[in-house]
């Protein structure tokens, strides 16, 4: 069965950069996402989205 309509080449939104939202980024770029936007509040959790590999970084509190 297939869940996601995912294909190489396409944009990746993940809401949550903490240990799962890091592990669902990892199985993304390798299975070739182009653009990784990680929607994260913590300060700690954005710079670990950030050095494994996330374009973007949203912070919710304050980009809308």
């Amino acid at each position: 069965m297939k869940i996601s309509p995912f294909k190489r080449g396409d944009a990746v939104l993940i809401l949550g950069g903490g240990p799962i939202g890091i592990a669902v980024m990892l199985a993304l770029q390798a299975k070739g996402a182009d653009k990784i936007i990680v929607s994260e509040v913590s300060r700690k959790r954005q710079e670990f989205a950030q050095n494994f590999g996330a374009h973007h970084i949203i912070d919710p509190t304050k980009d809308s």
